[in-house]
């Protein structure tokens, strides 16, 4: 009873941020940089507003069907996203939230900076700290800003990790790159990880495209025999830089690449996948045959054949969608439409296999 009433709490204080959210759309005298910082004080980004959406949706829906609420909270949902879409807007008002963030609660300030300086020898620029994080580039923006200004100690230690990052580029992508050769010759990582097209994900390097033609006139200084990227792809970066660092084994990497169509990724911040299951398509790679949508992200497997369809057998919910992200989070995986795709998937693929072994279980009973 307890937890019920207590959920009955949760959804009566979300609904109540959407009211006050749709008071501030239909306030035409207040400027949109103040909204944004409005916004921002109830929800730290798109991404934790559309979590509690989901919430309110699916009780109105199941509950009490009250359309004139659901046309509120769409229309609140419309808001959001396009006040936050407002980039000059929302770069200004974000500077001014955190940093009176950041002044209320310095420890919170010190904290980002400090993980940040503490976090693994993986990552390749600040942006992939900020991506396996969910942050805003403005929140560790004026993170680092506070601390410069306030602790000469921490400061001096980010200023290492960053040289760290820059000096090491070419020993650690090499690394990486050793590693999926590795994982697709032998089914295993070097620490004992089976390998699969998600540790490729995790693993491949130069997924940035900030400063690498920059970041390549070094390792040619290094390594002669790396190649040149004039059109900047990410096949052909892996293919230039692995020429020169793994001759022996970069074409088993390039042909496992074109095997799994993997010559290309496309980013995707954690509100884009929310708004994806809101009724905007989503094409999977691989070989589907329609697009995924909110409303129909279900797929269906013929028997050992690669023909895949998608039905309305499957249904991907809010809570496994919120599991999807999770998982992105917890092993720092690139948010990517390749990535959250293949999670769906291997989530659908779980719920056919529970429902299979179900099936021949009740069959097994009755017999």
């Amino acid at each position: 009873m307890e937890n019920i009433r207590q959920q009955y709490l949760k959804q009566e204080k979300i609904l109540n941020n959407l009211i006050e959210i749709s008071k501030l759309q239909s306030d035409f005298k207040m400027k949109t940089v103040d909204k944004i910082t409005k916004l921002l004080e109830i929800y730290r980004s798109p991404a934790d507003f559309f979590n509690d959406y989901i919430i309110v949706e699916d009780f109105i829906s199941q509950n009490n069907k009250n359309k004139k609420l659901m046309k509120l909270l769409m229309d609140t949902t419309k808001f959001v996203t396009s006040v936050f879409k407002m980039q000059k807007e929302a770069h200004t008002a974000k500077n001014r939230y955190y940093k009176k963030c950041f002044k209320e609660n310095p420890i919170k300030a010190i904290k980002i900076v400090v993980d940040f300086i503490n976090d693994s020898d993986d990552i390749d620029i600040i942006s992939s700290y900020i991506y396996s994080n969910n942050l805003f580039q403005e929140e560790f923006d004026m993170a680092v800003k506070y601390v410069k200004e306030n602790d000469e100690f921490i400061y001096k230690q980010y200023e290492e990790k960053i040289g760290y990052i820059e000096n090491t580029k070419y020993e650690r992508n090499t690394k990486k790159l050793k590693e999926i050769a590795l994982g697709i010759k032998t089914g295993y990582l070097s620490d004992g990880t089976q390998f699969d097209e998600l540790q490729f994900w995790k693993l491949a390097p130069f997924m940035y495209s900030k400063g690498i033609v920059t970041d390549f006139k070094k390792f040619r200084e290094k390594n002669p025999n790396i190649g040149y990227i004039g059109t900047d792809n990410f096949y052909r970066r892996i293919e230039a830089f692995g020429k020169g660092v793994i001759p022996e084994d970069i074409d088993i990497v390039l042909e496992y690449m074109k095997k799994k169509k993997l010559n290309s990724y496309t980013y995707l911040s954690f509100e884009g996948y929310k708004k994806l299951h809101h009724g905007f398509g989503v094409n999977l790679r691989g070989n589907y045959t329609k697009t995924m949508t909110g409303e129909d992200a279900f797929i269906d497997v013929y028997d050992k054949s690669d023909t895949r369809k998608l039905y309305d057998k499957y249904n991907l919910t809010s809570e496994a969608q919120r599991s999807i992200l999770r998982e992105v989070l917890k092993e720092k995986l690139p948010h990517t439409i390749e990535v959250y795709s293949l999670l769906e998937e291997r989530y659908i693929l779980k719920q056919i296999d529970e429902e299979t072994k179900n099936k021949t279980k009740n069959k097994t009973i009755n017999n």
